[in-house]
């Protein structure tokens, strides 16, 4: 498990031959869903399928983070 500020990453081990990747963001984050899906858009966009070995990666979205600066981060 990895922390930052904006982010918490969770990484577990697969059998499947491919990595699957996983966004929570709670209404404590943003209570709009459009910001929601934006966000999760953004960071579907920096996600590798090809990771190797392939693993499932779950990352949740803290509190703090806003757009504008997820925008500056990816």
């Amino acid at each position: 498990m990895k922390r930052s500020p904006f982010f918490t990453v969770k990484t577990f081990a697969t059998t499947l031959p491919y990595s699957r990747f996983g966004v929570v963001i709670s209404k404590k984050v943003s209570p709009k869903a459009t910001e929601c899906n934006r966000l999760k858009r953004l960071i579907f966009a920096q996600c590798s399928p090809k990771e190797n070995p392939p693993r499932d990666v779950l990352i949740i979205v803290q509190k703090g983070a806003i757009i504008e600066e997820l925008h500056k981060l990816l």
